[in-house]
């Protein structure tokens, strides 16, 4: 695990970019390793092996976003158009659907097209607890309606398109006339190709093309993965494929409440949604040698969520192999959640004068420290009170020491030490401060 901190502006944000473009663009262990991006995450490279074949690096790179600032690439780039990070080996949940657009409905889609393709593996049983949606006061199950995108259809069946981009990798491989596909990128169309057999690919065409392209789907979430339930003329195969492919959308998504009602998932709260949806993201998306990047997961989430977050996601990574979280964070709770092996800090604040040969990256020892520890250690915060009390202390204790003390001043000083004295509790370590500093001892 690697946590990136440091102030505003020193580009957390960048460096977990950096990561997925350089994961996206590698073509051999090496050649991944060699991206200077990596000198920011120590760690990572103990999951890459070098050397024996090909591409032997992580299989999957997994960003998570909980802010709506982030800088991680959506997978379709301006206008929707296919680009290098439309591909299997990266998944994106945030609130981005591109570089201007900010909705859910895309992360939405995301998490069903992981329930949907979900089998039983031990991080579903590592990471599946009752916190996950009893704290949302929701139950494990989902209802979504999909339907023909009403915006967008294919020239012609999926089969056909996806074959013809797949040979659209370079100009002189073009057909006359021919011009590149702005739904699907090559190796998108390659990964198409060998995840959906032709049957499958007709099946959407048949179900787009029917008079009511529309469907109900209902999925039940356990340990042991997802149950999904599809109508008799749609497999679950063939959803995902429309969903993937961009030929179905879905126009409602529902998860059921507690009480056992549906309601809508933008009826969540953002804490909620980022809480259950990111977590059930990362539950189905998780394999063996992935990297999780999050970043900001802090965000709308409750101090104790803050800690639960964390449990989830470490149980993620440890229920896999050779799965690496690369973090970047604000928050002492986050930092505090670090295991105590294989944790590492990255403090990013140099990047902020220039000074990027200063980053340096150590052995995390939040390990068992308070938060208060954490933000002197990590953040460089003196304390987590009142600015007013701490202030107001600090002067006290000056002057309390000063044999030439004004008594006038110091006694003002005793009455605004005595406005708040009532808030600091007798097992407080500052009670006994306060009490000498009133006269009291």
């Amino acid at each position: 695990m690697s946590l990136l901190t440091g102030p505003n502006g020193s580009n957390k944000s960048t460096v977990l970019r950096a990561v997925v473009d350089a994961f996206v663009a590698a073509d051999t262990a090496e050649e991944l390793l060699a991206n200077e991006s990596f000198d920011y995450v120590p760690g990572i490279d103990r999951n890459v092996r070098v050397g024996g074949g090909s591409r032997q690096f992580p299989s999957k790179v997994i960003a998570i976003s909980g802010t709506v600032s982030d800088r991680f690439p959506p997978k379709r780039g301006v206008g929707g158009v296919a680009g290098a990070y439309q591909t299997d080996k990266y998944v994106y949940f945030g609130q981005r659907a591109d570089n201007f657009v900010v909705s859910r409905k895309l992360s939405s889609a995301t998490l069903a097209i992981g329930l949907l393709g979900s089998v039983a593996r031990e991080s579903f049983r590592a990471m599946f607890t009752p916190n996950m949606f009893s704290l949302t006061r929701t139950a494990p199950r989902i209802r979504l309606r999909v339907r023909r995108k009403s915006r967008y259809q294919l020239p012609s069946g999926i089969l056909q398109a996806v074959r013809l981009q797949e040979t659209l990798t370079t100009a002189s491989q073009r057909p006359e006339g021919s011009r590149p596909s702005r739904d699907y990128a090559p190796i998108f169309a390659t990964q198409l190709l060998e995840r959906f057999s032709a049957e499958v690919m007709d099946e959407v065409d048949r179900f787009t093309d029917s008079p009511r392209p529309a469907a109900d789907i209902d999925i039940v979430i356990t340990r042991q993965g997802s149950s999904v339930k599809v109508p008799t003329n749609l497999s679950r195969e063939a959803v995902m494929l429309g969903l993937l492919s961009g030929k179905v959308e879905i126009s409602r998504f529902e998860i059921a409440s507690d009480q056992g009602a549906f309601i809508g998932i933008d009826d969540l709260s953002s804490g909620e949604y980022h809480f259950l949806a990111s977590l059930l993201t990362v539950w189905t998306a998780v394999d063996d040698e992935s990297v999780i990047l999050v970043d900001e997961p802090e965000n709308s989430l409750h101090p104790q969520w803050q800690q639960l977050y964390m449990e989830s996601l470490l149980n993620a990574a440890s229920s896999t192999r050779g799965t690496h979280l690369i973090i970047a964070t604000h928050s002492p709770l986050i930092v505090a959640a670090a295991p105590m092996e294989n944790s590492y800090s990255v403090d990013l604040s140099p990047f902020q004068s220039g000074n990027t040969n200063d980053v340096v990256a150590t052995d995390s020892d939040s390990f068992a420290k308070s938060a208060d520890e954490v933000l002197i250690d990590h953040f460089g915060l003196a304390s987590s009170r009142n600015f007013f009390v701490v202030e107001t202390l600090q002067r006290a204790v000056d002057m309390y020491a000063d044999e030439e003390r004004d008594p006038e001043q110091y006694r003002q000083i005793q009455a605004e030490i005595s406005a708040f004295e009532g808030a600091i509790g007798e097992s407080d370590p500052l009670r006994e401060l306060v009490d000498t500093l009133l006269g009291k001892n």
